[in-house]
């Protein structure tokens, strides 16, 4: 290759350093496109990590409400606490399900939620109903309300599977943005791997582009002295 060697040593340096320097902005774009797609990936899975949890919270409200029932028939002095007890896991149980729904719901989970909506609303009118129905002194119908196969036993048992679904509907999210995590840090390794062989290419490239001019430059001067 004639035209390399009349390029100046200088020139050489020049085109070297561009070469390298290029190398080097390439690989820090790579670089910072990979973080931000694995920070984007953990950002979400950690949001689905807190999803799942709101979920399990809301299981936990209506479970708590509901084995205040026994409590409210058994102690007619208590009643006016443990009621205010129930209606608060009520009222926590509806205030995650608004945040759920505000935050992290998604398309996937928007008809889970929806049946979810409904069987709550029926549950919770059962509820008050069949206090209602203590206060009255009704104990024995109350007791069938709740009792297996009860009323609002199905009522509650409809609540706990709408959270299923949608704790269903979480873990897929959840295995996806696992899987793409996994996808996204192997191509990482493969593209850092490639990046580091380009490296070394262009490192034997700027080795070779100097020595063939050297090594003419000292048979130059040998042939002279000779």
């Amino acid at each position: 290759m004639i035209w390399v060697d009349s390029i100046s040593v200088g020139n050489k340096r020049v085109i070297s350093g561009l070469a390298m320097l290029g190398l080097f902005v390439m690989m820090f774009g790579m670089g910072q496109l990979t973080f931000k797609g694995l920070v984007a990936q953990s950002t979400s899975l950690s949001d689905r990590l807190v999803s799942a949890e709101q979920v399990s919270a809301m299981e936990r409200c209506l479970i708590q409400a509901g084995g205040n029932i026994y409590a409210y028939g058994s102690s007619p002095l208590d009643r006016r606490a443990t009621e205010q007890r129930i209606t608060a896991y009520l009222a926590e149980f509806e205030s995650r399900q608004s945040e759920y729904e505000a935050v992290y719901l998604e398309a996937e989970g928007k008809t889970a939620d929806k049946d979810l909506q409904k069987a709550y609303l029926g549950y919770k009118a059962g509820l008050v109903k069949l206090l209602r129905q203590i206060d009255k002194g009704d104990l024995r119908g109350a007791l069938a309300a709740s009792a297996n196969g009860g009323a609002l036993e199905k009522a509650q048992a409809a609540v706990l599977e709408g959270l299923g679904r949608l704790q269903a509907v979480n873990r897929l999210a959840v295995k996806s943005l696992e899987d793409g995590q996994r996808v996204e840090y192997k191509s990482a390794v493969i593209m850092g791997f490639g990046l580091f062989l380009l490296a070394c290419a262009l490192l034997l490239a700027i080795v070779s582009f100097f020595s063939r001019g050297m090594w003419k430059v000292l048979a130059r001067s040998h042939v002279r002295a000779g």
